[in-house]
C-alpha cells in the first residue's frame, strides 16, 4: 500500500498553511495546476 495523495491540487490548499516553509510535490499524485500562491506565503523557502 503506497502512502500519497492523488488528485487536483485544491485552490484553498495554502490559505490556512501561512507558516509553510517547504512542501515536496514530487510523484506525490497530484495533478492539475499549481494554485496562486500569495503573500500570505512568505514563510516559503522551497517549493
Amino acid at each position: 500500500m503506497a502512502d500519497f495523495i492523488e488528485g487536483i491540487i485544491p485552490d484553498f490548499i495554502f490559505q490556512n498553511w501561512t507558516n509553510l516553509e517547504q512542501i515536496y510535490m514530487e510523484a506525490s499524485g497530484l495533478s492539475g495546476p499549481i494554485p496562486s500562491i500569495n503573500a500570505t506565503l512568505e514563510n516559503l523557502e522551497y517549493m
